[in-house]
């Protein structure tokens, strides 16, 4: 007999999930990315946003908020939030950045994504945002065609530096 959907859960991160937070981020930044940049630049990203540490500074910091995706039981996505105001005009100065929104490639097409999102989206309302924005490398095609589906549009674009390379990402913007 065939296994079903798994169950997933959404939940608030704490920094008792630095590990796991790390390790899917991580692991889906090289899935997504790898295959488009050096090696090195991947691996420079990764610990500059994904390890432990940088990880844990977000939760000291207090200004980024985490959630964490399991499927069954397994670690299997992670957003990062923070206020933050849109850069670019067609955004509000009074919104929420999602910074990170990964899924691993094996666990993705079970919804996790938009359950991110959509927490993400909660998490706006809660705090009085106008709206929530992002930025997705323009040529990722199926990041910013999820984007559009969840309700995001293109508003502008902005540089991307990935190590010692620079792209260009899609600015999106989603009013609430």
């Amino acid at each position: 007999m065939p296994a079903g959907p798994p169950e997933v859960v959404i939940r608030r991160a704490t920094t008792a999930d630095i590990e796991d937070l790390a390790g899917v981020g991580s692991e889906s930044f090289r899935e997504a990315y790898g295959p488009h940049s050096g090696a090195a630049d991947i691996e420079a990203h990764i610990a500059a946003n994904f390890s432990p540490a940088a990880i844990r500074e977000g939760f000291a910091g207090g200004l980024s908020d985490f959630y964490i995706a399991s499927a069954s039981g397994e670690a299997a996505g992670m957003a990062r939030v923070r206020l933050a105001g849109c850069p670019l005009p067609g955004g509000d100065a009074d919104a929420l950045e999602l910074q990170q929104l990964y899924v691993l490639a094996r666990l993705r097409r079970h919804g996790l994504g938009r359950l991110l999102v959509e927490q993400a989206i909660a998490h706006a309302r809660q705090a009085g945002a106008a709206g929530v924005w992002l930025s997705a490398w323009e040529f990722a095609d199926w990041a910013v065609q999820f984007y559009k589906d969840v309700g995001f549009a293109p508003i502008g674009k902005v540089d991307f530096k990935l190590g010692s390379a620079v792209y260009t990402d899609l600015l999106m913007w989603r009013p609430l």
